[in-house]
């Protein structure tokens, strides 16, 4: 397992999810970023009918030759189809377009400024902290952070105790909550029809690698590299600055 997986997996383990919850949401996780990238990447070589067939009406002012160009430039793009939108300008109280300010970042891709501005309330009453994403967007591209922000965004999913529903409240809340699983699960959007069985596929796999012990001693090991990476140095410092003492004491 990759130092993102084994980082997410204790995060959520630490924060009392249940194995179902986690497998489900690492399900999630490993199909929409694959523990990987922790900002979204560009659509430049992605062709015209798929962009079309995500982003629907945000595009349909666009020629294919528009389109074309616009994909090209990641700024541009992402402010066409994000500009405006939950909280992103522009809008009435600014002109700036915010679009591709607020990207998707973080291991399940939270977008727009409304996800950022409730991430960022929601991580600091969680953990006690001062984290502005709000004007620090690049901090999601930070793991450890992008760790909490996910055990925060999947709260609901927390005590589920069965993979099945704890994956499909794991699906719905990342697509939008707005919608029920079965609305996504008839869909017609790539997202949905490709991501549902590739996502359920690795929540299984994760599930069935919490139960097969593959994360065990994991966290422990975590939690005291630190302690054993310090003594060392602690060691030597304490060794030199007595050296020095003893050196130069008059």
């Amino acid at each position: 397992m990759s130092e993102n997986e084994i980082m997410v997996y204790c995060r959520l383990k630490e924060d009392g999810f249940s194995e179902a919850s986690i497998a489900a949401i690492m399900g999630v996780v490993g199909g929409e970023s694959g523990f990987k990238t922790l900002k979204e990447t560009s659509y430049s070589t992605t062709s015209n009918e798929r962009i079309r067939a995500i982003f629907g009406s945000r595009l349909s002012a666009y020629s294919e030759s528009a389109l074309t160009t616009l994909k090209s430039s990641y700024e541009n793009f992402f402010n066409a189809v994000y500009g405006g939108q939950h909280g992103n300008g522009p809008n009435n109280i600014t002109s700036v377009n915010e679009g591709a300010k607020y990207v998707g970042r973080g291991f399940n891709g939270i977008t727009f400024k409304g996800n950022y501005v409730a991430m960022q309330n929601g991580i600091n009453q969680q953990y006690n902290s001062k984290i502005d994403l709000v004007n620090n967007p690049q901090l999601l591209e930070n793991a450890g952070i992008a760790a909490k922000a996910l055990s925060y965004y999947f709260r609901m999913v927390k005590g589920i105790n069965d993979f099945e529903p704890a994956f499909q409240e794991a699906f719905r809340q990342n697509a939008g909550p707005a919608y029920s699983f079965a609305y996504y699960n008839s869909s017609s959007n790539p997202t949905a029809v490709v991501g549902i069985p590739l996502k359920r596929n690795k929540g299984l796999f994760y599930l069935n690698a919490i139960r097969g012990g593959e994360f065990r001693g994991k966290c422990d090991n975590i939690g005291a590299s630190g302690i054993v990476l310090a003594f060392p140095i602690l060691f030597f410092l304490t060794l030199g600055g007595y050296y020095f003492y003893k050196k130069y004491r008059k």
